[in-house]
């Protein structure tokens, strides 16, 4: 859960962020779980991803996932 809540908390505090990867400062596949659930934006560039190397261009949080992290503050997890 902590993967998760680094990445939103990122994307909601630098809006200009422009790549999620395996070299960023939060986890790239916690990003693609919370992309597949709607969480999280952007522009998938993996390619072939099969390694769970994955990619993200233009990576924005949305409102649903505002809306969870806004929950998930408020309980303390």
């Amino acid at each position: 859960m902590k993967d998760y809540i680094q990445v939103l908390k990122c994307l909601n505090d630098n809006p200009t962020l422009s790549i999620i990867n395996r070299n960023s400062s939060v986890s790239s596949i916690a990003f693609k779980e919370l992309f597949d659930l709607g969480y999280v934006d952007g522009i998938d560039i993996s390619g072939d991803s099969s390694d769970g190397d994955f990619e993200f261009m233009s990576p924005k949080i949305t409102l649903t996932g505002r809306q969870f992290l806004a929950k998930l503050s408020t309980h303390k997890i």
